[in-house]
């Protein structure tokens, strides 16, 4: 698989999109999605150089794979003037924000773009381009996409073991967290989530139990096809929990909602009756996460577990923690790497920080 430079997270202003825009195409071929993801995938002795979706998974069922995976297909989407920053690896970074996803994913399913090709590169149906412009067509994956590809390097390419695991994951609560962790970081939504909020320091959820939530005229709006409240607690305000509270209801799990109609703050996730906590070998991505430094709404943080945890020795006291998460930042929802040096056996960071995994107890009635 591509191997991209770890790079650090930065936000960009946002413009409003979605699958009714005109720069999105339906997929003609109604396998690009399926097969890009294939594409970067492809373990050529296991599958026999294959070429064929279908193939390949019945090549997985013979190796053991109980039913091959029903991926989601993601989208075309047509670069704007509007989208271009000034160098292509910043419009690359500001494209995937508005997606809800990071950098080095998007160009991972990108490779027709000469400037992110890591030489895997087969026949595209978009293509090739030598770089990144404006009105050049790029792939935005879909969640199910994504974590597939996650699955399928945690297991070496083994795409029998990666068909297997992503259909455990797609049975419980990880695909669908994922699905609308990545939905609702993005877009007009997305942008909801930072500090200032939007329009004056309005947040958009689609729970009614909140206060400030009303169905009076004015006080929602209809996005992407769903009803989104615009509820406003004051400008200025960290939203990490927030985020990962309206992530839980939005795919299908109760929230912790206290009794004043707010969510549970960031540093008291680990007290909810509605999370169970995991440790960091049984950590997924569709997982919950807290960063804990103390119980105030500006001492600790709140976010989706977007990757798997990656856990080695840093010496013979130490081990290094490295994941990905999406969450509330400064300028909106985004995706971020996440880099911590842990007391060995233990969840404490050199820091003095506290680094928990969660999962939600119940769907929601």
């Amino acid at each position: 698989m591509p191997d991209y430079a770890t790079r650090n997270t930065t936000t960009t202003g946002q413009e409003e999109g979605g699958p009714a825009n005109n720069r999105y195409q339906p997929d003609e071929q109604g396998r690009l999605g399926n097969a890009a993801v294939v594409e970067l995938l492809r373990d050529q002795k296991q599958a026999g150089g294959a070429g064929d979706a279908d193939t390949l998974w019945d090549v997985a069922s013979q190796f053991g794979a109980a039913a091959a995976p029903d991926l989601r297909d993601g989208h075309r989407y047509t670069v704007t003037a509007g989208d271009m920053q000034s160098s292509e690896s910043a419009t690359w970074n500001s494209i995937a924000r508005q997606h809800g996803m990071s950098e080095r994913l998007l160009m991972a399913f990108n490779e027709h773009v000469a400037t992110v090709d890591q030489g895997g590169g087969q026949d595209n149906p978009l293509g090739t381009t030598p770089a990144l412009a404006a009105g050049v067509q790029i792939y935005i994956p879909s969640a199910d996409e994504v974590l597939f590809k996650q699955v399928s390097e945690r297991k070496g390419g083994d795409l029998a073991a990666a068909t297997t695991e992503y259909n455990t994951l797609a049975g419980k609560h990880n695909l669908a967290v994922m699905r609308t962790t990545r939905e609702r970081a993005s877009g007009k939504v997305g942008e909801s989530y930072g500090t200032a909020g939007v329009d004056g320091g309005v947040f958009y959820t689609q729970n009614p139990a909140l206060a400030g939530a009303s169905q009076r005229a004015g006080r929602s709006e209809t996005i992407n096809g769903k009803k989104e409240y615009r509820v406003a607690w004051g400008a200025n305000f960290w939203k990490c929990s927030v985020f990962l509270h309206d992530t839980a209801y939005s795919a299908g799990f109760k929230p912790d909602v206290t009794e004043n109609k707010h969510y549970r703050l960031a540093g008291q996730l680990h007290w909810s009756k509605d999370y169970a906590e995991v440790d960091v070998k049984n950590a997924r991505p569709g997982d919950f996460w807290q960063r804990f430094g103390g119980t105030r709404s500006d001492e600790s943080h709140n976010a989706i577990l977007s990757s798997y945890v990656d856990v080695t020795e840093a010496g013979d006291e130490h081990d290094a923690w490295n994941f990905t998460i999406v969450g509330a930042e400064t300028e909106r929802a985004a995706e971020s790497d996440q880099n911590f040096t842990m007391k060995k056996g233990t969840n404490e960071a050199t820091t003095g920080k506290i680094v928990r995994f969660f999962r939600p107890k119940q769907r929601r009635a």
